[in-house]
């Protein structure tokens, strides 16, 4: 595997070696979820993240403004309905685990389509949460998989537009919202009234480390199999507890 490749170990690796087993689920039926795997899933993980860091120390970092096509954008924000009346808007919330997810953040706005057209969101577009009373859910990062043609983004959000040139926005975000990184952005937020918020300033001048093209399409393509490592872990937690929950009524009521 590629995150591997550039750091080898003839052991286990460091973060695991001599530690004890940590103990991920109390129970589970044989076959469905055994510590092995969840080690192994806990080690692929480490490497990812030790690989994560020789990149950010090997690799120039270039300022955001550097990086991007157009100035960062707030959004707008017009008085919003939950009547299904008007154009789509969302939520801070639709910011999620490094994507923009429209569904379950819907909000509506009888506003014309020509005073936000130039807010309406398109695929590859990154927006950053401007202000949440959470510090650690301020300056993260999403990005949008899909163009739509009739909904715009609010004003507690803030929009980037890579120079796909440069840095791939997806290879952006995942950097951007890794623990380090992120820090380095909310050490620039300020507090007004309980709201913690980063501006277009700060983000001009937050640094990101930018491999060669090269380097980020395979840094992605791994991180798209950690993804699906962790599904198929979601899925079999799933089946365990599904599985629990029936033991537990047979012993409770007996068998049906």
């Amino acid at each position: 595997c590629w995150l591997t490749r550039s750091r080898r170990h003839a052991g286990p690796h460091p973060s695991t070696a001599g530690a004890r087993p940590k103990r991920f689920w109390p129970w589970s039926p044989a076959g469905v979820l055994d510590h092995g795997s969840m080690e192994r899933y806990q080690v692929t993980l480490g490497f990812a993240e030790s690989t994560w860091e020789s990149i950010a120390t090997s690799t120039p970092r270039y300022h955001v403004s550097d990086l991007i096509r157009e100035e960062p954008r707030n959004g707008i924000s017009p008085s919003t309905n939950n009547t299904g009346v008007g154009l789509k808007t969302v939520s801070t919330s639709a910011v999620t685990g490094g994507r923009f997810e429209m569904d379950g953040n819907i909000k509506y706005a009888e506003i014309e389509a020509g005073r936000v057209r130039s807010y309406f969101v398109q695929q590859n577009d990154v927006f950053v949460v401007r202000g949440n009373g959470n510090r650690n859910l301020t300056g993260k990062s999403g990005i949008a998989n899909q163009s739509y043609d009739d909904l715009f983004y609010p004003d507690l959000l803030i929009r980037l537009r890579f120079d796909e040139a440069k840095i791939l926005p997806r290879f952006a975000v995942a950097q951007w919202n890794s623990p380090s990184v992120h820090r380095r952005l909310v050490a620039r937020a300020k507090s007004t009234n309980g709201i913690w918020k980063v501006n277009g300033g700060d983000l001009r001048e937050h640094l990101l480390a930018v491999p060669p093209i090269s380097v980020q399409v395979r840094f992605l393509a791994e991180l798209d199999q950690l993804e699906s490592a962790r599904n198929r872990l979601r899925r079999r937690l799933t089946l365990v507890r599904e599985t629990k929950m029936q033991a537990l009524q047979k012993g409770m009521f007996g068998a049906a």
